[in-house]
């Protein structure tokens, strides 16, 4: 099956979003490293990065509770080459997270004054991960001097990346001749109409690659009853439909294919272990998901229509 090549603007470098895809694949093999060891607490996590040539932080968490329990899931790190800072976040696995994104209430943004309001789940996460996040930038500062910040994720990663934008650039305490680059992944819609205006506003670039057929993105509705949404950034377009919701929304059968195959973005021979929508089982009972993060309204609908979840072999289809 052919489709259309991708289109790029004149200021977009492909080659930093293929990077970035691959930290982000970074950030969801962390996860199944935590899984795989039982999902301890950070002081206990043993971490080893599934990429080279960068310089890691320490792996950024947020705590929650489940009946009762206490759990600190990692969703990213802050790693660092040459000059140049990534902040990165991956998406939806747990059941947790899935909870997180479907709570699309709006609040104010919380952590600079100018930037309205934002969706509540990910604001809720991101207030944890705010004082790593800035640490986090600092230690790579110390270590290289930085002259470039890079913030990406994908799904419920790309809204995490979208709430540290301006955090960092108000609180992160870097040169004024610093340089920034926002680039997400199947994003969600993140905030209302204000946020989205002193998003695009500001000085730092702001990409969005989204696939058309993937409706993650789709979410929240921007016109809902109570909550209006609204995209930010420059939108980045392919089109590749693997029949499936868990392909479309593929960060690496949809997305990291596409930015690597500009001129033909769809896989013409998938893995068929990504068509299949296997869900696998997550801490505390929940769903490993990483395909669906960051639906939001559209959530349950698409539990609904997958099935009932099955215990099955460990599988973070998000990847």
């Amino acid at each position: 099956m052919s489709t259309m090549p991708m289109y790029f603007p004149q200021n977009f470098a492909l080659g930093t979003a293929v990077e970035c895809a691959e930290l982000v694949n970074c950030a969801y093999d962390q996860y199944t490293q935590w899984y795989d060891q039982d999902y301890p607490d950070m002081s206990g996590f043993s971490w080893v990065p599934s990429i080279s040539g960068y310089d890691f932080g320490s792996a950024l968490y947020w705590t929650y509770s489940w009946l009762g329990t206490s759990y600190q899931e990692p969703i990213g790190f802050v790693a660092w080459s040459d000059d140049t800072a990534y902040v990165v976040f991956r998406g939806t696995v747990s059941k947790i997270d899935w909870l997180y994104d479907a709570k699309t209430d709006l609040v104010a943004y919380a952590q600079t004054s100018g930037f309205g309001n934002v969706h509540e789940g990910f604001s809720e996460i991101y207030a944890q991960l705010s004082p790593q996040v800035l640490a986090g930038v600092g230690e790579a500062n110390q270590a290289v001097t930085l002259t470039n910040v890079i913030l990406t994720g994908h799904s419920l990663g790309s809204g995490l990346s979208s709430l540290a934008v301006p955090d960092v650039v108000a609180n992160a305490g870097l040169a004024a001749s610093v340089s920034y680059l926002h680039l997400n992944l199947a994003s969600p819609r993140v905030g209302d109409p204000t946020y989205a205006a002193a998003m695009n506003a500001s000085a730092v670039p702001s990409f969005r690659v989204v696939n058309t057929e993937d409706i993650v993105p789709c979410a929240p509705l921007a016109v809902g009853i109570a909550n209006d949404y609204e995209h930010i950034g420059t939108p980045i377009n392919f089109t590749a439909n693997y029949g499936a919701i868990d392909g479309n929304h593929s960060l690496t059968l949809s997305y990291l294919y596409a930015l690597s195959n500009p001129q033909s973005p769809q896989n013409p021979s998938p893995p068929v272990t990504l068509l299949e929508a296997s869900i696998g089982p997550a801490p505390i009972g929940g769903i490993s998901d990483g395909q669906v993060g960051g639906g939001a309204t559209f959530a349950a609908a698409l539990i609904a229509a997958r099935g009932p979840v099955s215990s099955v072999a460990k599988s973070f289809p998000g990847r």
